[in-house]
């Protein structure tokens, strides 16, 4: 006789493939006739975009494209001059875990980056970039809780229960929005050099089965004005989302990857136009209770289970924490004026041994020095938070600027200040081994006595005796006066029987 149980589906989804790719790529671009020689490279600004995402059975293939704006000051003197080139990126993933059903998220940063000349009339760029890689796969699993409803008397069940962190949803949106920035008057014959847009989640949360996405596009642009100086002009650019997701709860956590897949400027009189394409990619998880049964028996037959083992992952902790960077770049010379300064994060890497997670920091600073000259202050920085983990625990973190940096001459260099917020998700992996199928076969009724006298043996559960004994955990509280699960070891039951 098959066994009904009383079942629940837990309807989540499975991260079944997750890696980081670095894939360089080098080009040459030669300056065109109508342009001076390059005297030296002053400053390259990267804007990298994704175009196109997919997955069959056995991999996945990704195309990106990066723009480079390199800007260098010509031999023989003069104003700052632009060149542009753009590198394609395809990159191919293989993993028999990866079906045509697989939800992809793709989040893209700058590995490392080497643009050098040639000789006066080219330019050579060496750029690498880290395509970060995670597939998700939907997983149903009914998982017996209890009894069902027509249940023989003579079955008993155990039960457990287990905190888990499921992912309830994997989404995206991609949206565009356009506007403008409208300059001084005092730049209205400027040419515009190059244009930047760095996206930041401010706000992602779900309310009534929809996830609100708020967020910023800091836009900046370097201009040169008609009397041949540089100038720096920034702006936020504010969005906002909305994306359906209706089996998820409010309580979820969000978890948001925001990527260009196209970034245009055009500068129109004293205006820039500005035109954005961004995918926005969500992971939202939820803590779920998972009820199992971990053993069942008869009192008048035998039972056969049928075991189902499934790794789940419990949340040990969500946290938030901070770390402020105050550095001083070296310039080597007297510096008047910083004309520029950004930061860029890499991707988020954890030291186990040292009890650390940390993102590498790039920061670009361009300054005029004490002479008048264009100069530029390069520097990696390694950002550094505590992430100490248990035994077998994990973290999944996220590193982002909290605001635009600010950079100051100061004495032998130029000193950069910016602050890192870093999502920390600490967790494990937890294996549950239940029971979702069981046989059960009529015996004979027991000959034995229907009384027993019987010792509780070291670290045995009232479960096990009343199991043992071919009773039930009732019947053994009932007849010893027993309210809880408490059972000291050596103590002397008295064990009705069922016959």
């Amino acid at each position: 006789m098959e066994l009904a149980f009383e079942e629940t589906l837990y309807d989540s989804y499975e991260n079944v493939y997750h890696t980081a790719l670095l894939r360089e790529e080098t080009m040459e671009a030669i300056v065109p006739d109508a342009c001076p020689d390059i005297l030296r490279v002053l400053d390259t600004v990267v804007t990298v975009c994704l175009n196109s995402k997919q997955t069959q059975n056995g991999y996945a293939e990704l195309s990106a494209a990066a723009r480079l704006e390199i800007l260098y000051l010509p031999e023989g003197g003069g104003a700052v001059q632009r060149l542009t080139m753009s590198i394609p990126y395809r990159v191919t993933a293989e993993s028999p875990a990866l079906t045509d059903r697989s939800r992809l998220t793709v989040c893209l940063s700058v590995h490392r980056q080497e643009i050098r000349t040639l000789h006066s009339r080219k330019i050579l760029a060496r750029l690498e970039l880290c395509f970060q890689l995670d597939a998700w796969e939907r997983r149903r699993v009914n998982i017996p809780g209890g009894p069902g409803a027509d249940m023989p008397q003579s079955v008993q069940t155990l039960t457990a229960q287990q905190e888990m962190l499921a992912v309830t949803g994997v989404e995206e949106k991609a949206f565009s929005f356009s506007d403008e920035l409208e300059l001084p008057m005092d730049l209205k014959e400027a040419a515009l050099l190059t244009g930047q847009a760095d996206l930041v989640c401010s706000e992602a949360r779900v309310i009534g089965g929809k996830l609100i996405v708020k967020g910023e596009a800091r836009l900046s642009f370097l201009l040169l004005d008609g009397e041949g100086a540089l100038r720096e002009e920034t702006a936020p650019l504010p969005f906002s989302q909305i994306i359906e997701c209706r089996d998820v709860e409010e309580e979820a956590l969000c978890s948001v990857c925001l990527t260009l897949t196209e970034a245009a400027f055009r500068l129109a009189g004293n205006r820039v136009e500005t035109d954005l394409g961004v995918l926005i990619q969500a992971v939202m998880r939820e803590s779920r209770t998972v009820t199992y049964l971990t053993d069942v028996y008869s009192t008048e037959g035998s039972v056969t289970p049928e075991w189902y083992t499934g790794t789940w992952t419990e949340l040990l902790e969500s946290i938030t924490r901070r770390q402020s960077v105050r550095e001083l770049l070296e310039t080597g010379t007297g510096v008047s004026a910083v004309l520029a300064a950004r930061v860029r994060l890499g991707k988020t890497e954890q030291d186990r041994s040292q009890g650390t997670v940390s993102a590498a920091a790039h920061v670009t600073v361009l300054y005029r020095d004490d002479n008048g000259g264009l100069g530029t202050a390069f520097r990696s920085l390694p950002v550094t938070v505590s992430a100490e983990l248990p035994e077998g625990a994990f973290c999944e973190a996220n590193a982002a600027l909290e605001d635009a940096p600010s950079a100051t001459a100061a004495a032998g260099g130029v000193e950069v200040r910016f602050s890192v917020s870093f999502t920390l998700q600490c967790q494990s992996a937890v294996s549950i081994r239940c029971i979702v199928e069981a046989e059960l076969s009529e015996g004979e009724r027991s000959s034995g006595p229907s009384l027993i006298l019987r010792r509780v043996r070291e670290g045995e559960r009232l479960w096990d005796v009343a199991k043992g004994c071919g009773t039930t955990v009732e019947m053994i509280r009932a007849a010893n006066g027993m309210e809880g699960e408490e059972l000291p070891d050596g103590r002397l039951l008295l064990i009705p029987r069922r016959r």
